[in-house]
């Protein structure tokens, strides 16, 4: 990360993440049981993700969560204590990422936030640290953030002129503290997790 600019990662690749309704992202990630590597996207990984049931169990090398984590951690950005809002609600990204913030060790105080939150911006102008994960181009703008506060853009939407993110970036840009570039950002860091996730099972399998 570039202190009031942006974070930077190894590679320029971009994670796609689109906002869907439940069902359909449910769908998706069933449809992956039979085909896809354990990397940690299917809903059959035991103690997985939670998908709308209290008794199921968040895994904590879930990709893109994870990464977001570890994004924070080399750039030194303290989630104990602050106050952060995670604007999206899907499976992969919001509901996880707010569960891990508020885990004992990461002791954050997390909103999670959607499009039809009342106010969207009188909540995340108190954050510490904002996540944009809606799905949504240009859900967030300088009035949604508190100026120094971390902006982390999840949101990729395509366009004419290419990826774009969540955020209005170059509008943020002048009022955060740090932000994430799409693509650049988070994107590298969703694919390094799945690599380590696939060479993580991989080696236990070997191990039998």
């Amino acid at each position: 990360m570039v202190s009031s600019a942006t974070f930077r990662s190894v590679g320029h690749a971009a994670t796609i993440h689109r906002q869907g309704r439940a069902g359909d992202e449910r769908c998706l990630l069933g449809s992956q049981e039979q085909h896809r590597p354990r990397n940690l996207l299917r809903p059959s990984d035991a103690a997985h993700r939670p998908l709308g049931s209290a008794s199921q169990i968040l895994l904590p090398g879930q990709p893109p969560p994870s990464g977001i984590l570890r994004l924070l951690d080399h750039y030194g950005i303290e989630t104990r204590g602050a106050f952060v809002v995670v604007v999206g609600r899907s499976f992969l990204v919001g509901r996880p990422l707010a569960i891990l913030l508020g885990l004992k060790g990461r002791d954050a105080t997390v909103a999670l936030a959607h499009t039809a939150t009342r106010d969207l911006p009188g909540l995340t102008r108190r954050a510490d640290i904002l996540v944009a994960a809606a799905g949504v181009r240009g859900l967030i703008g300088p009035q949604h953030i508190r100026p120094g506060a971390t902006v982390v853009d999840v949101g990729v939407n395509q366009t004419e002129s290419g990826l774009v993110g969540d955020v209005d970036f170059a509008a943020a840009a002048q009022v955060a503290g740090a932000i994430t570039p799409v693509p650049g950002g988070v994107g590298p860091m969703t694919i390094a997790g799945l690599l380590e996730n696939t060479v993580t099972a991989a080696e236990g399998h070997a191990g039998r």
